[in-house]
């Protein structure tokens, strides 16, 4: 398995809408039967977006979008069944689902959608509904990213650090990290903080790495909060030695 494979599906997914979405607006919408609401409330619940994140919530939403065929909500209602989260593992369903979404998140992504560009470059590095192809995947994210969507800029960041199709470059993966970690990606916010740490691809400097993951710890999301977490642990018992960037 490649290592942006892992990357990807490793760490927890952040909804791309907007940190000062009003959640009283949008849940009135979904109530109303919205489909695109329903689905984005899902999200919020899901990700854990200025939220805690409350599965229950997240499955009801996903599912209402998803029965009006919401292609995003069918995604994630894909990734929710392949992964096992919030339902009892079924890769089978799962890849049934992602089949189904695919044409709408094609359609979508043709007419500028940064989210369906997205989650359909996610489809292109698991190679599921589609050929594996890591090149159209990073293309997928770099417009994505480019539009603001916050998954795709820790998505693509991933890639950078990886090197599949493109060039490793930490300078330009910690710019992308950061780009998403100040969105509240707390995945991100963990990778931002390592690299400081570890001075790849920028000067080092623990302490504003320290704080990024601590920022990733008090995360709604309970994955991120608890790999940063027992990171800050691990960092308390043992630091990496200081950089000298000006000496060398």
């Amino acid at each position: 398995m490649s290592r942006l494979l892992l990357f990807i599906i490793g760490g927890c997914c952040l909804s791309p809408l907007a940190s000062g979405v009003d959640l009283g607006a949008l849940k009135k919408k979904a109530e109303a039967d919205d489909a695109e609401a329903q689905y984005q409330l899902g999200e919020i619940y899901f990700e854990a977006l200025k939220v805690k994140q409350d599965l229950l919530a997240a499955k009801e939403w996903i599912e209402k979008a998803a029965a009006q065929k919401n292609p995003k909500a069918v995604y994630r209602l894909a990734s929710m069944r392949f992964t096992g989260v919030g339902f009892k593992v079924d890769p089978i369903q799962g890849r049934k689902l992602f089949t189904q979404s695919l044409v709408g998140l094609k359609k979508l992504s043709e007419n500028g959608d940064a989210d369906a560009q997205g989650k359909l470059g996610v489809l292109y590095v698991m190679g599921v509904a589609v050929e594996q192809d890591f090149g159209k995947a990073v293309a997928l994210f770099q417009k994505a990213a480019m539009a603001g969507n916050v998954k795709a800029q820790a998505d693509l960041a991933r890639a950078y650090l990886v090197g599949n199709t493109l060039d490793i470059n930490p300078t330009l993966a910690g710019e992308w990290f950061e780009k998403a970690a100040q969105a509240g990606h707390g995945p991100a916010q963990i990778q931002l903080g390592i690299l400081c740490i570890q001075a790849r691809g920028r000067r080092q400097d623990i302490s504003a790495g320290i704080k990024w993951i601590e920022t990733a710890s008090r995360s709604g999301h309970p994955v991120s909060g608890k790999k940063a977490s027992d990171l800050l642990a691990h960092l308390k018992k043992s630091l990496p030695p200081v950089q000298n960037i000006d000496r060398l």
